[in-house]
Parts: C-alpha cells; sequence; structure tokens
C-alpha cells in the first residue's frame, strides 16, 4: 500500500478489499447452489419419467413417485431459503462496500455507481451514457431464482397430486 495513506486509510482499503472478495465469493457460491439445485430437480423430474414409464408393470411405484414429488418440494422450499439468505448476505456486504466509499475512501464511487445504475437504469461516465433495460433492472437474480424455487415447488406438487390420484 502506498505509504502516503494513513493507517486508518490502510485499514479501510484492506477491508474493501475483504469486502468486494466476499461479494465475489459469495456471487460464485449462489450460481454453484442454483446449478446443484437446478440439476437435482432435473435428476428428480428424469426419475419420475423413467418410473412412470415402469409404473404399468408394477402399481406399488405410485408411492415411490408421490414420494419424489414430495421430496422436490422440501427442495425446492430449501432452495427459497438459501436464495433468500444468499440475497441478504450479497446485500450486506453491498451495503457494507458503499458505505465505506461515502465515509472513508471518498475518491472511489465504483459500488455507489454501480447502485445508481441498477436504481435509475441509467448513469454517466465521463462523457458516455450507460443504459439498463427495463426487465434487466426490475427482476434481480436473487428474486428470480426465488420465483423458479416457487414454480418448481408448484410443478412438483401439482405432479403429485395427479400422480396420487390419476395413476
Amino acid at each position: 500500500m502506498p505509504s502516503t495513506l494513513s493507517k486508518a486509510q490502510q485499514l479501510q482499503l484492506e477491508a474493501y478489499r475483504i469486502l468486494t472478495g466476499l461479494l465475489q465469493n459469495d456471487d460464485n457460491l449462489f450460481w454453484r447452489r442454483t446449478d446443484i439445485l437446478l440439476a437435482i430437480n432435473g435428476g428428480m423430474l428424469t426419475a419420475i419419467g423413467l418410473m412412470a414409464k415402469l409404473q404399468n408393470a408394477a402399481t406399488s411405484l405410485r408411492a415411490v413417485l408421490v414420494a419424489v414429488c414430495f421430496v422436490g418440494v422440501i427442495v425446492c422450499v430449501f432452495w427459497l431459503f438459501i436464495a433468500r439468505r444468499s440475497e441478504a448476505f450479497y446485500n450486506h456486504w453491498y451495503e457494507q462496500l458503499k458505505f465505506l466509499e461515502r465515509k472513508y475512501l471518498a475518491p472511489m464511487k465504483i459500488f455507489q455507481i454501480a447502485d445508481e445504475f441498477f436504481s435509475k437504469g441509467r448513469v454517466k461516465l465521463g462523457s458516455e451514457e450507460f443504459k439498463l433495460g427495463f426487465l434487466a433492472r426490475t427482476v434481480h437474480m436473487f428474486v428470480a431464482m426465488q420465483i423458479l424455487s416457487v414454480v418448481f415447488s408448484f410443478v412438483w406438487a401439482l405432479l403429485g397430486v395427479y400422480l396420487l390420484f390419476h395413476t
């Protein structure tokens, strides 16, 4: 670190570096978790499809099919909680970074400008203006994953009810 910075400024800059690392790590974890949960749902749907074909030969598979649907709902409920918790941590790190920029690292405005960009849908940097589309501004990744988990929960519940009463 440059020797022109005071000890307090060096500590704030180090905190900023740590927080950006935490933010990036949380983002990576979010997508890894999402990939895993999508794969689990896809695998269970594939298993349902394969077992449904076998069900003609063995009617005892109905209970297994319904149980898989029940597990699917449970997985999606956990997915919803995981997405909400991930969003909370991401927002926590993000707000701390904006605070550090405002309070201790005044020339830096990376996260403050990003916040303006996503809230207003446009930002001017130098002589160039950047615009963000309406959907990109209104549908946040965490909200999209929460909606997806709820949709999958309903699919599992409907499939389970169908299998329970129509096979």
